[in-house]
């Protein structure tokens, strides 16, 4: 089945919060695996693809790129673990009524588009009950930025569809600038939403094509999206 529009979510900060869940993750799988405690610390971990953190922290501590499937491995049982004893994580205002929208519409799909591990993205999704809206999705287990992978979902679909399917026809929601700059990159709209860990006059002075405190206006939202 085809559609005629793809809107891209983020995860963190957009469709759910889960705390820092991810990153207690990852540091304990190479605290278990290498015996380095706090790994993360002095990597960014903002705007930033899971496959390129984890690698600048293999450079940092000179630990082979080989050993990545197997980190991804640890992270996922650590992850699991630590978001069923998280009791705080939870979805964020509005977003089950605008994917329910956008699945009843029969021409929009709802699709992921996020710098974490497809492994990652799907436990947090589970944890709270979302991760049946999702068949379609861009994830951060390549090399590159945000916008790559998105380029290589598009042409993904591209072929699956059998028509050409580009930025023009995507709408990207998400709580950062990195959304924001994604979005500029391929021609795709852009919906900043401040319920993420960047402050809203810095989302704004971001210029996105539009700007949301939370996604609770869903009539205004459901305009905008078209559909």
């Amino acid at each position: 089945m085809c559609f005629e529009r793809i809107i891209f979510w983020d995860i963190d900060g957009t469709l759910m919060h889960c705390g820092n869940d991810g990153t207690k993750a990852l540091n304990l799988a190479f605290a278990e695996l290498f015996q380095i405690e706090d790994a993360l610390t002095g990597v960014k971990v903002g705007s930033v693809m899971d496959y390129t953190l984890v690698n600048r922290v293999f450079a940092k501590h000179g630990i082979s790129e080989d050993r990545l499937e197997e980190v991804k491995l640890r992270y996922i049982e650590n992850l699991k673990r630590i978001l069923s004893a998280n009791h705080t994580k939870r979805v964020l205002p509005g977003v089950i009524e605008l994917l329910d929208l956008v699945q009843q519409t029969g021409t929009a799909v709802n699709a992921l588009l996020t710098s974490n591990f497809k492994v990652g993205a799907m436990a947090k999704l589970a944890s709270v009950g979302l991760a049946d809206y999702f068949e379609i999705g861009a994830f951060g287990d390549a090399p590159g930025e945000k916008w790559h992978s998105a380029e290589d979902c598009l042409a993904g679909l591209s072929s699956a569809w059998g028509r050409l399917i580009d930025g023009s026809d995507a709408v990207l929601i998400g709580d950062g600038g990195y959304d924001i700059e994604c979005a500029k990159r391929i021609g795709m709209r852009s919906i900043a939403v401040a319920t993420g860990w960047t402050a809203p006059d810095i989302l704004q002075e971001l210029n996105p094509d539009h700007y949301f405190s939370d996604l609770r206006n869903t009539e205004r939202v459901r305009r905008i999206l078209n559909i």
